[in-house]
């Protein structure tokens, strides 16, 4: 059986300022967390330092730990929590600073320079995921 022709109207409409103030706030939601990342990065370099150093865990290294995991679980934690595209681009090295951490049972120089190095390591590949989208979403609200 044939069917009569129809006239399809695509006319779709988008609200494009609603689109930009969105990937907008997005930007500015993952941006926020740099200010901690690189504050990690800093105490890291600062407690490895200080191991070589002293060759031994001392009372201020390990204030140097707690601000470190401070810094990662407010980034792991808080600001995942509210912006979702920071959780998606944080996730898989999450995870495996947590399997990590569960496994910690000594604190010595090689587990306390471990758990360090893969949480600068975090927070560089965290640093450089956000720089890379923040100029994607710089790009399409250019283009939009």
């Amino acid at each position: 059986e044939t069917i009569n022709s129809h006239d399809v109207e695509t006319d779709y409409s988008y609200n494009k300022e609603l689109i930009k103030d969105n990937l907008f706030k997005s930007k500015e939601e993952i941006q926020s967390s740099l200010m901690i990342t690189e504050e990690i990065k800093k105490t890291c370099k600062s407690v490895k330092n200080d191991i070589k150093r002293y060759k031994s865990i001392t009372a201020e290294i390990l204030k140097g730990v707690k601000r470190i995991s401070t810094g990662y679980l407010a980034i792991s934690n808080d600001y995942s929590q509210k912006c979702k595209l920071l959780d998606f681009i944080t996730i898989s090295e999450r995870i495996d600073i947590d399997y990590e951490m569960k496994v910690f049972k000594d604190i010595n120089v090689n587990t306390v320079t471990k758990i360090v190095d893969k949480i600068e390591k975090f927070s560089e590949i965290t640093e450089q995921k956000i720089n890379e989208i923040s100029a994607l979403i710089t790009n399409v609200i250019k283009e939009i």
